[in-house]
């Protein structure tokens, strides 16, 4: 017999949740994405601040008919898992086309926007000084929102156990307050 987390993945997703909630982060995104392009046009790099805007539309467009469908009343532990394998799929391949204006192909692209968005920071490029600031702001900028995405999960997944969770209060309430000790001379 399968205990209840083995259980919890066995159902069915729904699509509709799915959906729901992967518009919701496409709009989110899409909001993260315009600060890069803002500064590609602060640094007059119209390319990059182009595709930035191409990819921004992409993302309101596809997003606006999933922000439609009814809310659930929750969300069951496999959809979550599936709308965060989806996003990180899609991101990745939404943002390798604004690195592409850096004279990248696409699979180094890919592989840079991947590594911005699991924050691994592993990179194809021999060196980074040659590239346009454009280009390395927007990279970072990924790495920044892939690091507060994973965070989130983390903090997502271990507030999910209910257990964990009161653990993890239970030692927070036991640490000794912190006294500050000042030396007299």
């Amino acid at each position: 017999m399968p205990d209840a987390s083995a259980l919890a993945l066995m159902r069915t997703a729904r699509l509709s949740v799915i959906l729901k909630y992967l518009g919701q982060i496409l709009v989110l995104l899409a909001m993260l994405t315009s600060v890069p392009m803002v500064v590609a046009l602060i640094l007059g790099d119209m390319i990059v601040s182009s595709r930035y805007l191409a990819v921004i539309s992409l993302m309101a467009l596809c997003a606006l008919p999933l922000l439609r469908l009814a809310e659930p009343r929750r969300i069951e532990r496999n959809e979550a898992l599936c709308v965060t394998a989806l996003a990180f799929l899609i991101v990745p391949l939404l943002m390798s086309y604004p690195l592409m204006a850096g004279g990248l192909s696409w699979i180094d692209a890919w592989f840079e926007a991947v590594s911005g968005i699991t924050t691994t920071g592993l990179s194809t490029l021999a060196s980074v000084e040659s590239r346009s600031p454009a280009f390395l702001f927007g990279r970072a900028w990924m790495q920044w929102y892939g690091g507060l995405g994973i965070a989130v999960l983390a903090v997502a997944l271990l507030m999910g156990h209910r257990v964990t969770s009161k653990q993890l209060l239970a030692i927070q309430r036991r640490q000794p307050k912190l006294l500050l000790a000042t030396w007299s001379t």
